[in-house]
């Protein structure tokens, strides 16, 4: 009898509720069943991760959408088939939260007799990278992809319930469940759902305490290729774990899935999923500690997440795992020195050297680190910041010696960490929840009037003025340097509006910066300014950055194009800048310009205002000129004088689907002959481009492009005048072909993914990450001779073409794309034309 007590008591309590599933055959929907036996009341709520799935991200640009979507967007979603209650009557309804508009489902029934509820259910799992997707027939379900039971009314985040997940695969495939699976399995535990992991090629290797359920090779002859380092993931891991939680007698399972926003990504029960493409880049030390950093931290976040899912608030499992985490690694390594020369928009506009990186966060590690798609399960529904945000404010508040106690007593004493941090403090800390958990506010700062107020016994003393709009309870820094090349920082706590800070210095203060390491986030910038222009006293002045570089080969005439860019900006200001620009092209052996850049209008993003105002000079030595009756070659030199309108408002160069770019030039030039064979002339061009970008079905996309120009005043050679053909003008044709006074044309460029995705390194320098393939048509008209009118010999132009397009990660880092394009000739009216032309250039000329 006692002993069929103790058994009855120490039985696991009964699951809340279960779900059974069958995972479907490739491509079609996954089919399922929750049962709920104990529903009572007349209203229930279900939060619905799939439906997250059925819009595109907010904040999808063109350039973060290929880390998304392979083509184009393929949406997801779950869907009620049928529902019961022992024959009550039910209703179903949906209500939007968390910007999802399917978010929560709404069951009620009409009386408060309890029932056992049943939703049968089925789920679209959509084509995408990421936590919850298909990919190649391979899905991984590392999301609630069946309906959570919550309280109505309850807080927004995915709840723990005690419950079980019975799953039955397709046919006889393997499947990962809390372990490899077939046929039927059953997992059974309170968690906030449980993965699944499906599809062809999987396997498991171990290396315990560590295993990793994969389709890559650990190692296989093709590593040289592909950049392959499956294996040395696993065995970074399993060093990793062995080293620093030696006490660990449990698994951890390392999924290989295709994610491209992030690295790698805890999920509950001792998982978590890795990309495909996890240390991937350049094998120099410096580029692979970045990837090794974000996994070291991420299996600790995994471990941590495990262990305080028993005694954590649920809500607060959004950050807490990875605030500890952070404090046990404390990482301070990132690239974002490296990055920050890059973030400037170049003078040239078919380029924008912008970052692109995928996996940003393993390499920009800090308080900003972006959270915009909210693809992790614990923070789809949940608006507290990451953990790295709460972690770098707790080290304003403490200091990171102080962080690390008070987080290693959190591991210790299994307290949830609002008690824990009001234990150690001997007072609420409600203030720093409120203030950067539960309603975190950007505060604009700013250092105010600065003024020395006392000059005696070689001190020097300052009272500097700090605003803060809103008045919050802040923490942070203030850098004063003083002549003698001395630095001092002072920690200020904040409260007010208006708080003034007094400085004795042993010499002449000469600047002074708030939040030097800027890692407080403020509003955006007003105007032209960044948000932290006004953080510096006085203002820094301007800098030198390189800017960047546009190269086209004419690999059939055997010219080449190039254009280095240089600036010379204000630190903080978005408004003005002083370009240098050195140029080698098929007219000109060698140019340099000078010009001032003014920008204006609304900004498109944080580095760049749409429009653009350019006035300059311009001084080039022409390639060899070709005397008509001698047939003797000389060159001269020009001299130039130009004036610009720019417009762009295109977010991405390399596959826009909105958005366009265009120029407006007027150019006055003098043109100083070698050879006494040509005369000293005097000329006007005015041109002007436009190009604009239309997405389309099917993942397709089109550029089209319009272009005219006339030239005023007395030529003496071809060199001179306006030319229709060429790459970037009417393709196919060599490029001195058509020489004219006036010209007009149109260009249309129908473009497409060819492979979304390939495994192609080049000497682990340049990773492949796809292909495209544009189909170019254009034609135009040129009339005018040197010494006619505009009107005279008109002629017309047109061809046809295709480009193949390699996307590339430099290093592994930044993409790039290289574009390889033919044009055929449409109309050969002439005598002598080449079959095609064919060119080579780092981006696309359209």
């Amino acid at each position: 009898m006692w002993l069929l007590l103790s058994w009855i008591l120490s039985a696991p309590p009964t699951p809340a509720f279960r779900v059974e599933a069958q995972l479907p055959a490739p491509g079609k929907r996954l089919r399922g069943e929750l049962v709920f036996p104990e529903f009572s009341g007349r209203r229930m709520d279900f939060w619905v991760y799939p439906n997250r799935l059925e819009k595109p991200p907010p904040g999808t640009s063109d350039i973060s959408k290929f880390r998304i979507f392979p083509r184009r967007f393929d949406p997801g979603r779950l869907e009620i088939r049928d529902s019961d209650c022992d024959g009550q009557k039910l209703s179903l309804a949906w209500k939007a939260a968390a910007g999802v508009a399917r978010a929560r489902l709404i069951v009620t029934k009409d009386s408060d007799a309890p029932c056992r509820l049943r939703l049968r259910f089925q789920v679209k799992l959509p084509e995408r990278y990421g936590p919850m997707g298909c990919l190649d027939d391979r899905c991984v379900l590392g999301a609630p992809w069946y309906p959570i039971p919550v309280q109505p009314g309850a807080a927004s985040h995915t709840p723990l319930w005690r419950h079980s997940v019975r799953v039955k695969g397709h046919k006889r495939e393997p499947f990962f469940l809390q372990g490899v699976q077939t046929g039927v399995a059953e997992a059974v535990g309170v968690m906030p759902f449980f993965p699944v992991v499906f599809g062809p090629g999987y396997q498991l290797t171990c290396r315990p305490p560590v295993c990793l359920y994969h389709f890559t090779p650990t190692h296989s002859m093709s590593d040289f290729l592909t950049g392959n380092r499956t294996g040395e993931m696993l065995q970074l891991a399993q060093e990793y774990v062995s080293t620093h939680f030696p006490e660990n007698r449990q698994t951890i399972v390392l999924i290989e899935s295709q994610l491209r926003e992030e690295l790698a990504m805890a999920l509950p029960g001792r998982q978590m999923l890795v990309a495909h493409q996890a240390m991937r880049i350049s094998s120099l030390p410096y580029f692979q500690s970045f990837h090794e950093q974000k996994l070291r931290l991420t299996l600790t976040e995994t471990l941590f997440l495990d262990r305080m899912m028993s005694f954590e608030r649920t809500d607060d499992l959004a950050f807490v795992p990875l605030l500890a985490a952070h404090a046990f690694l404390s990482r301070p390594k990132n690239v974002d020195g490296l990055l920050r020369p890059l973030e400037w928009i170049p003078q040239i506009d078919v380029m924008r050297k912008n970052p692109r990186m995928e996996f940003q966060d393993a390499y920009l590690p800090g308080p900003h680190n972006a959270d915009r798609f909210r693809d992790d399960f614990r923070r789809w529904n949940n608006t507290k910041p990451r953990g790295e945000e709460v972690f770098h404010r707790l080290v304003d508040q403490f200091g990171s010696l102080e962080t690390r106690t008070i987080l290693e007593r959190h591991r210790e004493l299994r307290l949830p960490f609002r008690r824990l941090l009001d234990r150690h403090s001997g007072h609420s800390m409600e203030w720093f929840f409120e203030r950067w958990v539960d309603n975190p506010q950007r505060v604009n700062l700013s250092i105010g009037r600065v003024h020395l107020v006392d000059r005696e016994g070689g001190k020097w003393t300052y009272e500097i003025e700090i605003h803060q709009d809103p008045p919050l309870r802040t923490t942070l820094d203030l850098e004063l340097t003083t002549s003698n090349g001395s630095v001092t920082r002072m920690r200020l706590d904040l409260s007010d509006k208006v708080h003034t800070v007094r400085a004795e210095l042993n010499s002449p203060l000469v600047r002074a910066q708030l939040d030097p390491d800027e890692r407080h986030q403020e509003p955006p910038g007003k105007g032209h300014l960044y948000p932290q222009a006004d953080n510096i006293w006085p203002d820094p002045g301007w800098r030198f950055i390189f800017s960047g570089f546009e190269a086209l080969f004419n690999v059939t005439e055997l010219w080449s194009r190039l254009l280095v860019d240089v600036d010379f900006l204000p630190r903080h200001s978005l408004r003005r800048r002083l370009n240098i620009l050195v140029s080698r092209t098929e007219y000109v052996d060698a140019g340099i310009a000078f010009g001032h850049l003014f920008y204006f209008g609304p900004r498109v993003s944080n580095t760049r205002l749409i429009y653009r105002w350019d006035t300059g000079a311009e001084v080039a030595r022409t390639r060899p000129i070709e005397d008509p009756d001698t047939l003797e070659e000389s060159r001269a030199i020009t001299t130039s004088a130009f004036s610009r309108l720019v417009i762009n408002d295109r977010e991405d160069h390399m596959f826009p689907t909105h958005g366009g770019w265009g120029i407006l030039e007027g150019r006055f030039t003098w043109f100083f002959p070698e050879s006494d064979a040509f005369r000293e002339s005097q000329l006007f061009r005015l041109t002007g481009i436009y190009t604009r970008y239309f997405g389309l079905p099917w993942g397709l996309s089109a550029a089209a492009q319009v272009n005219a120009g006339f030239l005023w005043g007395r030529v003496h050679h071809d060199s001179e005048m306006l030319h229709l053909t060429g790459p970037g003008m009417v393709q196919g044709y060599a490029s001195g072909r058509y020489p004219g006074r006036t010209y007009g044309l149109g260009a249309l460029e129908l473009r497409h993914i060819l492979l979304p995705r390939l495994d192609l390194t080049l000497g682990g320098l340049v990773y492949v990450t796809r292909l495209s393939a544009a189909l170019y048509a254009g034609g135009g008209v040129v009339s005018g001779t040197r010494d006619g009118q505009w009107s005279e010999d008109p002629r017309a132009a047109a061809s046809a073409g295709l480009a193949l397009r390699i996307h590339g990660l430099w290093f592994g880092l930044y993409e790039a794309v290289l574009n390889l394009q033919v044009g055929v000739p449409l109309i050969r009216d002439q005598t002598g034309l080449d079959p095609f032309i064919f060119f080579i250039s780092l981006e696309p000329t359209l």
